[in-house]
């Protein structure tokens, strides 16, 4: 009769595994499980309290942190912002311009979202994992301390994984409002289409300079035939040269608005 029990009660606790894991992996806020120990001492862990229950069984309210959608909140330690042990840096820097700072932030955005997307396929295979050992042979043969000793290190490993969750979200979160302060990418490619353009003008100026007034002589004021090459050769290329001082100017002012 015992031995009917016992295979009576397998499928039911590889429900009650299949129920926790359901409930670990959801994004949910924290649950309830149930910590169930018969008359015999054997402990089972379910979401929903037993129906029936013997005098001598025993049930305990379990707490639990089912999801890493809690937010953490923004730290500060002097002149520096952190969220958990990510370093978020001041962005907002008086020596360097608005553009600058949008690349720059948008590199860190780029990192901490793949590193977030990282953890939490990683989370998805500790949860798999669980649920493979928990339903499988082995667990079959595993006795309630061998069951307890593996729930806690899984326990222990989702929360270190869920704590690197919530930390690359608190960055993200504070990334997206400083960005709401910052140039989008599209004006920090136009700045940079137009330094192009103005050396594009810039390279049109030289060839018409060399085809129109050719090389520019040697410089040579020791002979009166020197000294006309030098003239003829200024008097040519003058208004060439104006406008290439002044296309040049124009890239140094363009290209200050994204390195200071």
């Amino acid at each position: 009769m015992r031995a009917q029990t016992s295979t009576a009660t397998q499928p039911l606790l590889s429900l009650c595994w299949v129920v926790l894991l359901s409930a670990v992996s959801a994004a949910a806020p924290a649950g309830k499980l149930y910590k169930i120990v018969d008359e015999n001492g054997n402990v089972t862990f379910s979401q929903f309290p037993p129906q029936e229950k013997s005098d001598a069984a025993k049930v305990e309210d379990i707490a639990v942190k089912t999801s890493g959608s809690e937010k953490l909140a923004v730290r500060s330690v002097g002149d520096q912002q952190y969220c958990g042990d990510i370093r978020l840096g001041d962005y907002r820097s008086a020596y360097r311009s608005e553009v600058r700072e949008a690349a720059s932030l948008e590199r860190r955005i780029d990192d901490w979202r793949r590193r977030l997307e990282n953890h939490e396929q990683q989370l998805q295979r500790i949860n798999e994992r669980q649920f493979d050992r928990s339903t499988g042979d082995r667990a079959r043969h595993e006795d309630s301390t061998q069951k307890n000793r593996r729930y806690k290190q899984y326990q222990q490993s989702r929360d270190k994984t869920l704590a690197q969750i919530k930390q690359y979200r608190c960055a993200l979160h504070w990334a997206e409002d400083q960005r709401r302060g910052l140039k989008p990418d599209d004006e920090l490619a136009a700045i940079n289409q137009e330094v192009e353009r103005l050396k594009a003008v810039y390279r049109q100026l030289q060839d018409k300079l060399q085809s129109n007034c050719g090389r520019e002589p040697v410089f040579d004021p020791s002979t009166e035939y020197g000294k006309e090459q030098t003239r003829q050769w200024e008097s040519c290329a003058k208004t060439y040269k104006r406008d290439m001082s002044k296309v040049q100017s124009r890239i140094r002012n363009t290209s200050t608005k994204t390195s200071h």
